[in-house]
């Protein structure tokens, strides 16, 4: 009973922290670049957000996401990452790095908003950035469990030419047979079917192949081995992306990597 009230006081302190984390610019993005296996080039950066509080440090996004969630605080800090990540986008193109995409994970919360794609367009024209350089990501959950709300946003937004990417895919639904009418271009292999390339490779490779027969890019999180890495360019994946290839770095850092410094 002491431990789950001390839990419980931990978790409303928390959260109150989370309130001002914003205001207060504890909040930093960091940049996972992915590979063109084609060309063995960086084709894109995933920005990733980290929460660096004077009280707990370096908070783990698994610990507070869901706070920011349940609050709602989420929407202001998802336009941030948001804003962020492109204005992070538009730097590196006027430095020359042109063909590069962004990233950004995007919650249910944040879908679930009527003006969603309205907010997109409005940071998009803020900064001055082409939407085709813009990536979204969003669970296969996310996409499935709220997709007759959201059908029609999707397609605005493939319309504008924004990537819509499925995040995690096969740690849900863990279907194909539906890809083909989602308002989709891109799937993301959820990292446990990379981890078990060394004894599955055949399944991850058959997720590529059909990926690619309806059309769509595939993207493989998680390569941490030169052999995952090996096998998923002779599968032909497109892209990948994970330690063995390149951590997440501040913005400092990504422009470096793009300079080969």
């Amino acid at each position: 009973m002491y431990v789950l009230f001390n839990q419980i006081i931990e978790e409303v302190n928390l959260e109150k922290s989370l309130r001002n984390a914003l205001g207060n610019n504890e909040f930093a993005l960091y940049y996972q670049p992915q590979y063109d296996l084609a060309t063995g080039r960086i084709y894109s950066f995933e920005a990733l957000l980290r929460w660096v509080s004077p009280q707990y440090g370096n908070v783990l996004p698994a610990k507070f996401i869901r706070f920011a969630e349940e609050s709602g605080l989420i929407i202001p800090i998802g336009k941030w990452v948001l804003k962020t990540a492109c204005s992070f986008l538009k730097s590196l193109h006027d430095r020359g790095y042109n063909e590069i995409v962004i990233s950004v994970n995007i919650s249910v919360a944040q879908l679930m908003q009527n003006d969603f794609v309205e907010m997109i367009t409005n940071i998009l024209n803020e900064v001055s950035l082409d939407p085709t350089f813009l990536e979204l990501e969003l669970t296969e959950s996310i996409i499935m469990e709220t997709l007759d709300t959201n059908y029609k946003k999707l397609e605005r937004l493939l319309q504008l030419g924004i990537t819509i990417s499925i995040d995690d895919f096969g740690k849900g639904y863990s279907s194909l047979s539906y890809l083909k009418s989602l308002p989709v271009n891109k799937l993301k292999i959820d990292k446990s079917f990379i981890e078990g390339i060394g004894s599955n490779k055949d399944f991850t490779g058959s997720i590529v192949e059909i990926g690619h027969r309806i059309g769509l890019d595939v993207v493989a999180e998680g390569v941490e081995t030169k052999e995952q890495l090996d096998y998923l360019s002779q599968a032909k994946c497109n892209f990948a992306q994970g330690y063995w290839l390149g951590m997440p770095v501040s913005a400092d850092e990504a422009l470096k990597q793009l300079e080969g410094i």
